[in-house]
């Protein structure tokens, strides 16, 4: 494929990339709960373009902090309508080298594989995979806020748990309302400070601003398939 700058099946051997698996097997060994157990898998989704320290660290505060056992991270496909939008494989392998060590994490294909799908279709489809298990759904709380403009949202906030983070400190009187409405909604409080993906795609080449706020081999991965220029 042209677009690919580099030999990447070479690259991401070399730096013990994890393949892409579409039935989402636990990777490195990672063992099932208890039997008696109930798992919980948060459902984090975006279009990670690229993704960044943020990520990163909401993902490891839900995890070290027990809200969830598992993490599925969902890129959006190539059909979502978003400006500077890079092909999904790109970020599909960014996320794969960000989280290669990180057992509790997956990286799914699902919306890369559809022609365009709604985030309570992604929800089920999980919630139909592991049918055991309790499926969160992970956002920021500008999702929470604009929530009632998304296809099905009313099923949304019905049938699934919700993991917001809040973010400067901020509950709007409009999220406080859906909080005492919709009982599954869970606050996690969220004082991560970095660069946006906006901001890191525009300053891609400036490494003294965004060297802290990106993976070193998403960093080198995306200067050697030259994205973002």
């Amino acid at each position: 494929m042209k677009y690919l700058k580099y030999d990447i099946g070479h690259y991401l051997n070399r730096i013990n990339k994890v393949s892409i698996s579409t039935n989402l097997r636990p990777r490195h060994g990672v063992a099932s709960p208890l039997e008696e157990q109930t798992m919980k898998i948060g459902i984090y989704g975006g279009s990670f373009n690229p993704p960044h320290k943020a990520h990163f660290e909401m993902i490891m505060r839900l995890i070290n902090n027990h809200y969830v056992d598992k993490v599925i991270v969902v890129p959006t496909g190539d059909n979502y309508l978003k400006a500077d939008l890079i092909l999904v494989e790109h970020r599909i392998n960014m996320l794969n080298l960000m989280f290669d060590k990180v057992p509790q994490v997956e990286v799914s294909n699902f919306e890369a594989q559809q022609s365009l799908i709604y985030t309570y279709d992604t929800l089920k489809h999980f919630q139909s995979k592991y049918k055991d298990a309790e499926i969160y759904f992970v956002c920021g709380m500008d999702n929470l806020v604009d929530i009632e403009n998304w296809h099905n949202y009313k099923d949304i906030l019905k049938d699934f748990n919700l993991l917001v983070f809040k973010r400067d400190g901020v509950l709007t009187s409009k999220v406080a309302e859906l909080i005492s409405k919709y009982k599954n909604i869970k606050i996690v409080e969220d004082n991560i400070s970095t660069l946006s993906s906006t901001e890191i795609r525009k300053n891609i080449s400036n490494i003294n601003l965004i060297g802290n706020n990106i993976d070193k081999n998403v960093l080198e991965y995306i200067k050697l398939n030259q994205l973002y220029e």
